[in-house]
Parts: structure tokens; sequence; C-alpha cells
């Protein structure tokens, strides 16, 4: 249990609880509930874009809290040396989900946040964790995510979610020494229903090495995002996802 207190709203208690159960070795079930809240941002609540009299977006500073009650059951197993596998699934209920509402009379591009939508979220997940050898790992997750938003007059950008969407993500990681570290990830996004945003694979890539030194550890590294130059949309606009290498220095003392 927990309690926070953030200025721009009430305070909020969120809560959890679980339990586990290993049926045999190898071999554990889980079950847990818990609540949690969003509190709006200062976007949501005090913002104000103009496009003309009486139109625009503007912010709600009576804004409350989103909350979630979540429930999710699981399962984690060793298939047989080097071979895990692990499932889970979720539902979530959310109440006063801020969002954008048109102000009447339709068509009258004023907007404003509430707290006047529901909604219902379902997902499920199945990863499988393979140690190949000493130095080679993998391990593939795909999962399955539902949303249905029931704030009728909520602006059509939150409605998108009403569509199932699916993800997967697929990792080899190849660590020959304590001191380097390579890997190769493929992310798949599917395809939203409605949606101009593109079903893609995208692949990533990170090669790093560590250093000890007197008063910590230093880590330098590269990162390149889309290496293979999918030319697949990011959103809702025909910009295409960028190929980007960047390195970087990290220094843990």
């Amino acid at each position: 249990i927990k309690w926070e207190d953030v200025d721009l709203v009430d305070p909020t208690v969120p809560w959890s609880a679980g339990l586990n159960f290993t049926p045999g070795e190898g071999h554990s079930l889980r079950l847990a509930v818990s609540t949690s809240f969003r509190s709006p941002t200062l976007l949501e609540a005090y913002q104000e874009i103009n496009f003309g009299p009486g139109m625009g977006i503007f912010g709600n500073p009576d804004l409350e809290s989103e909350e979630v009650l979540s429930l999710e059951v699981g399962y984690r197993g060793t298939m047989k040396q080097g071979l895990y596998l692990d499932m889970s699934a979720a539902h979530k209920r959310y109440r006063g989900v801020i969002a954008q509402y048109e102000v009447p009379p339709v068509d009258s591009y004023h907007f404003e946040f509430k707290n006047d939508g529901d909604a219902e979220g379902i997902t499920a997940d199945i990863g499988i964790d393979a140690v190949l050898s000493s130095a080679l790992r993998s391990r593939v997750v795909f999962g399955f995510v539902d949303v249905q938003f029931d704030g009728s007059d909520a602006a059509d950008i939150y409605k998108e979610g009403e569509q199932a969407k699916q993800f997967g993500r697929a990792d080899l990681t190849w660590t020959p020494g304590s001191r380097f570290r390579a890997n190769l990830a493929g992310n798949y996004r599917g395809n939203i229903s409605g949606s101009p945003v593109d079903e893609r694979w995208l692949v990533d890539l990170n090669l790093a090495r560590s250093f000890k030194m007197k008063s910590g550890d230093l880590e330098i590294g590269t990162t390149g995002t889309n290496i293979l130059g999918s030319d697949k949309r990011e959103s809702a606009t025909d910009k295409s996802i960028p190929t980007v290498f960047s390195v970087y220095m990290d220094y843990m003392f």
C-alpha cells in the first residue's frame, strides 16, 4: 500500500496484492490484483491552444486522477534445461479516463479535457527464453492488446484504441565475456484497423563495452534504430521511421 500526493489532484492510495503457487520444481503460477492512478499532466490541466474565436483545445484544472484496477494471472515454467516459458493475461478496468471532448455544438472545434470516459482492456502475452550457449541467449515475446473506450463523445484520436493491436519482440544477446555485450532485436507492431500506421518489423542493434575503473564502471556503446531502413510510417502522417545511429557513454559510481 502506498500514499501518493500530487499537487494537481487529491491524494491517492494505490495498493497491490499477489499470490504465488509452485506446483512442482521449475513451475510457478501467479495471481495479482492491483490499483494504480495517473495524475493529469500540466498540459491536460492548463494548456490553451487557440484556433480562433471560441475554437481550440483547452485544459481543465478540475481534472481528477485516472484509476486502473488490474487482475493478472501468469505462469512460468522450465520446459527443459535452458528453455523457459512465460505466459500471462490481464484484465484492466480504467475509470475516469482523461480525454478530449468536443464542447457543443458539434463541429465547433472547441475541445476540453474531461474525466467522463471509462475503458476496459485485455492483454495477453507469451514469451520463450532459450539459453543457446554460455554466451548466447534468445528471447521471443508475442502479445495482444484490446482496449475498448466508452466515452462516446471523446475526440476521434482517443477512439483509435478501440481496435485490437498485436506486438512482439525477438532478442538475440551475445556476451562472449563479462565486459562485452551485443544485442540484436526485432520489434513488431501490428496494424491498427482504420489507422494509416503501418504494420511493421523494425530491427535495432546495441553494442557495448564496459571498463572497470577505480571509482566505478564505464560503459561505451553504440545503438542503431531501424538498421535495415524500413520505410514504414511511424504515425498517422506519411513520415517514415528514420534510421538512427548514436554513441553513448555511461559512468556508474
